[in-house]
């Protein structure tokens, strides 16, 4: 019962948002939402519950230190860090996803990934990679 006041309390101070995820994702109510996008890629009908309870922007629920997790565009960015032959010195500001890392580190060791679902990051890349196979 403590739970649930507490709970209760925090909603009353507006610290939490509710979403019913489910009812949206099979109705498609998040195409120009991005955080009900990100909750939608995260929601499995078998294993997820009918309601995600979701911190508001910045509020979290440690006292001291941090989290990471939220959907929110602050809590989703991580940075990628490329050095090496074959890559060129900067700061890049465009997005990438994780899955961007296999197809460029491939390219760069000049293998194919069939059905990779990244992008080589060639903004980040020497414009003349010389490929293991041409360096003999």
């Amino acid at each position: 019962m403590t739970h649930i006041r507490a709970a209760l309390t925090l909603v009353a101070a507006a610290a939490l948002m509710l979403a019913d995820v489910s009812a949206q994702v099979s109705l498609r109510t998040f195409d120009d939402d991005p955080i009900g996008r990100r909750l939608a890629h995260s929601y499995d009908r078998e294993r997820s519950g009918d309601l995600v309870v979701l911190l508001k922007p910045y509020w979290i629920t440690d006292e001291t230190g941090t989290s990471h997790g939220s959907p929110y565009a602050y809590d989703t960015r991580v940075p990628l860090f490329l050095m090496g032959k074959g890559i060129v010195a900067g700061e890049y500001l465009a997005p990438v996803t994780p899955a961007d890392v296999a197809p460029t580190l491939a390219f760069l060791a000049g293998v194919t990934l069939p059905g990779a679902q990244g992008r080589v990051l060639t903004e980040a890349l020497v414009h003349t990679v010389p490929s293991a196979r041409n360096s003999r």
